[in-house]
């Protein structure tokens, strides 16, 4: 059962268990549509973060343990159009 933390505003999801000799299962696709229909905002109180030098053509990174959608868009230094976030 999904437990919601308003405080945190969160949600707290189970474990997803799956026995695997039921049934071949692709769990990439159902990954997938998890995700898709996932909306995350942001983690109160980043205390990390991290410039990166990518090698992949990104140029310089900022990598944060977690991430504040709400506060990046109000910085003025930052390119909104190629944020990204995993």
């Amino acid at each position: 059962q999904p437990k919601l933390d308003r405080k945190m505003n969160a949600v707290h999801l189970p474990a997803l268990r799956v026995d695997p000799a039921a049934r071949p299962l692709l769990m990439v696709g159902l990954v997938e549509r998890a995700a898709a229909a996932t909306l995350v905002r942001f983690r109160p109180k980043l205390d990390q973060g991290f410039v990166n030098e990518e090698d992949d053509g990104r140029g310089r990174c900022l990598q944060t343990a977690g991430v504040n959608f709400s506060e990046l868009w109000q910085l003025e230094d930052v390119d909104h159009n190629r944020l990204n976030s995993n």
